[in-house]
């Protein structure tokens, strides 16, 4: 069953206190219906609503005018939009991850992109969409292409692709972390698998580098702030800059050293 965050102060919300039991109740409804996605933004019909909740249909309509500006409702499209939604979830980057990914479900792009940037302006909060909008068109194109490879009897290299938790892939990132930082614990472990599944193996691996060398404190916090940026920003910098060095007559420290021995080979 999926966990929803919802603000302990709802009842005593300004707005909340001057509409009636029967739009209190649509709203809790509808930002915590089994329907409803982690963006907020989800298809839903008024008989649904009407069967789940005990109003009436006819009722229904007035009620949700009553919720603007919290709830917006396309009654042309049978879509509902909880505007506050992404605001009371962790905003973690999985989290914002899987907001964007269930935008890819909603065809109508006007709409979609009004949420985006309520979300950026209102509340500083960026989803990641058009990283997941690029990578889906470039899965197709993929898979077409390994189709074709694979008729052809030729091979298709997926490191380079968002490998998910196949057991090359992961082994291939665990690797680079543990000559980094030595150890793999279990948090970090789950967290790379995450990463995984999220993003490009070569972003990934560039994470890495650019955790080392700016010495870490938590390398796999650091990597997920860094990644999600990079989603934002649509990718990582051609080079990874080392923005930390050894003080002057000091040996720079392996990992270091192997950092810049990579970097030089790339």
């Amino acid at each position: 069953m999926t966990e929803r965050g919802f603000d302990t102060g709802f009842w005593s919300d300004g707005f909340i206190r001057k509409i009636d039991f029967r739009a209190k109740l649509l709203y809790t409804y509808l930002f915590t219906n089994e329907h409803c996605n982690p963006a907020g933004l989800y298809p839903i019909s008024i008989d649904i609503i009407a069967f789940e909740t005990g109003l009436s249909e006819d009722e229904i309509p007035d009620l949700l005018e009553k919720l603007r500006p919290k709830i917006v409702w396309y009654p042309d499209k049978e879509l509902v939009w909880v505007k506050n939604f992404i605001k009371r979830q962790s905003k973690s980057p999985k989290f914002l991850a899987a907001a964007a990914k269930s935008l890819l479900n909603i065809n109508y792009p006007e709409v979609v992109n009004d949420l985006l940037s309520y979300n950026v302006t209102r509340h500083s909060i960026s989803i990641p969409y058009q990283y997941y909008i690029d990578t889906h068109a470039r899965a197709e194109l993929i898979c077409s292409s390994a189709s074709a490879s694979a008729d052809a009897g030729l091979g298709v290299n997926s490191a380079t692709l968002i490998g998910g938790n196949s057991k090359e892939v992961v082994a291939r990132v665990v690797n680079l972390y543990e000559e980094s930082f030595g150890v793999v614990a279990k948090t970090a472990g789950d967290d790379l698998k995450d990463f995984c599944q999220l993003y490009p193996v070569a972003w990934i691996e560039k994470a890495i580098i650019e955790a080392r060398n700016n010495h870490a404190f938590a390398p796999a916090k650091y990597m997920s702030k860094t990644l999600n940026n990079w989603s934002v920003d649509g990718g990582p910098p051609t080079d990874v800059v080392i923005t930390r060095r050894p003080k002057a007559g000091k040996e720079a420290p392996q990992y270091i050293l192997k950092g810049l021995k990579r970097n030089a080979d790339t």
